[in-house]
């Protein structure tokens, strides 16, 4: 139960990796929607550090990304 996250991040990160790469249209969108549910799934249950940390990150990005 301690590393589900990780991997529900990992699987996340895969899947939406694959699934910009497909050409087919449908199985893009699968594997994409697949691939954001296993994101969302392995955050919410990740501890709060982790969120905390994630969320500081990308906030963090969104800030340079303005620059």
């Amino acid at each position: 139960m301690l590393s589900l996250h990780l991997l529900l991040f990992g699987f996340g990160l895969l899947m939406v990796w694959r699934g910009w790469r497909m050409t087919e249209e449908v199985y893009h969108i699968a594997t994409v929607s697949t691939g954001a549910v296993a994101l969302i799934w392995g955050f919410a249950i990740s501890p709060d550090e982790i969120q905390m940390t994630l969320e500081a990150l990308s906030l963090g990005w969104l800030k340079l990304g303005r620059k």
